[in-house]
């Protein structure tokens, strides 16, 4: 797992030319941990990234997220009834 966080770490920090995004949706997440650990690979970018995660019933473990600038932006109510 920590090889492809590094990999997925290096390539979205090469976004918004090198200065990472703003907003970056996911889907097929594992869980919230594992958003916290890819953000800690961004660590470098200096960006204040927060978390809105929805963990869904599917059965195949298929939760969906997006990772936002908290400087930038206030979380909506798209997954209020999920965690967080």
């Amino acid at each position: 797992m920590n090889k492809k966080l590094r990999q997925l770490g290096s390539i979205i920090k090469q976004l918004n030319n090198g200065l990472g995004p703003d907003i970056l949706g996911v889907a097929q997440i594992e869980n919230e941990s594992v958003l916290k650990q890819l953000i800690d690979e961004l660590t470098e970018l200096g960006r204040n990234y927060g978390i809105k995660h929805h963990e869904s019933d599917d059965k195949r473990g298929i939760d969906v997220a997006y990772i936002y600038d908290k400087d930038k932006f206030t979380a909506g109510s798209a997954f209020d009834h999920g965690s967080n």
